[in-house]
């Protein structure tokens, strides 16, 4: 058990070097960091092993990267994030690994995803949500974390398509799943236009682009013609649209599904017009909208039975409406 122990601190042995050659922590505050990771490490060398010894161990190790990041902001030292923040995080993340692996429970693997998210662990992170995956796959909020985690904060739409689909495969009447995607779509499109644009900007500015022999790089870099490329034209969100509706059964919950697509879309600014009016189209031909004017009526509950929303058009649904609003 002293040599796995030891061992472990040797692992640690640069840090606290480090820690006391800078001055964040004095000699004594070294030496009872030391002799507290030395208490963990034993614990966790016992042959009957417990959650609670990895967590606090790893609580720990969080309050001492804590008081590490206020020492440095005081004694306005930013150097060696590499010789002491960063073994320290890595430390942190095994314990929160081993922890999740050998215990198998979702509120371990939800403590080791929510310190890789908060220490901008990306890479760690994307690998704890596909271990996650592997064992909580019937849970299909879980898609929606991880795919929402690759796309907005790992940058990754491939990765966040993948794991959307997955979802879909087994769930594909979960509208959280639907909405995830369709967002993802038009967020994706929305920042390939800021790109393009910011890239436009740059080369416009740029002298060399107006001299006589660079015609053919200027041409270039020309902006895409929006209205000939289909990605752009948000042919991939239509997709979306179109199988959520194909799939989604229960009308009332297509109609609510379509409301929060038509929201998203008007979120994300003027190239979803079209989008937008196309979506409104189809609730008009198919009287899907005929749900959002019910939910906002005012019926006594004796009255309900005479509303019949397939057959009753949307004229009839305004009067009675006004009708219940005047009484």
């Amino acid at each position: 058990m002293a040599e796995f122990v030891e061992k472990s601190l040797e692992e640690l042995l640069p840090v606290f070097e480090q820690l006391k050659l800078v001055q964040l922590f004095s000699p004594e505050e070294v030496c009872d960091f030391i002799k507290n990771c030395r208490d963990y490490e034993y614990k966790l060398c016992k042959q009957t092993k417990v959650a609670k010894d990895f967590l606090a161990y790893a609580a720990y190790l969080e309050e001492k990267l804590d008081l590490i990041v206020e020492r440095r902001k005081e004694l306005k030292f930013l150097h060696r994030y590499d010789q002491i923040d960063r073994p320290l995080k890595h430390k942190c993340a095994h314990l929160y690994r081993i922890c999740a692996a050998r215990f198998k429970k979702m509120e371990y693997h939800n403590k080791e995803i929510a310190f890789l998210h908060n220490a901008k662990m990306r890479k760690l992170c994307s690998q704890a949500y596909t271990r996650l995956l592997q064992i909580y796959a019937h849970l299909p909020e879980n898609h929606v974390r991880a795919a929402r985690f690759e796309f907005f904060d790992n940058n990754s739409a491939e990765n966040a398509r993948t794991l959307i689909l997955m979802g879909l495969r087994k769930f594909p009447q979960y509208i959280p799943l639907w909405v995830t995607h369709f967002k993802i779509e038009l967020r994706y499109v929305a920042r390939l236009l800021e790109r393009r644009e910011f890239l436009i900007k740059t080369n416009d500015r740029s002298s060399h682009l107006h001299s006589k022999n660079n015609e053919e790089i200027k041409k270039s870099f020309d902006p895409i013609n929006t209205g000939d490329d289909e990605f752009l034209k948000l042919s991939l969100a239509k997709v979306v649209f179109e199988m959520a509706v194909k799939t989604i059964r229960e009308r009332g919950q297509k109609a609510g599904l379509i409301r929060q697509f038509i929201k998203i879309a008007e979120d994300c600014g003027e190239f979803t017009k079209e989008l937008v009016a196309s979506m409104r189209e189809y609730m008009s031909i198919y009287g899907l909208e005929l749900e959002e004017e019910i939910d906002q009526m005012e019926v006594p509950n004796e009255e309900l039975f005479e509303i019949d929303t397939k057959r009753m058009g949307i004229d009839e649904i305004k009067k009675r409406r006004r009708k219940y609003s005047k009484s």
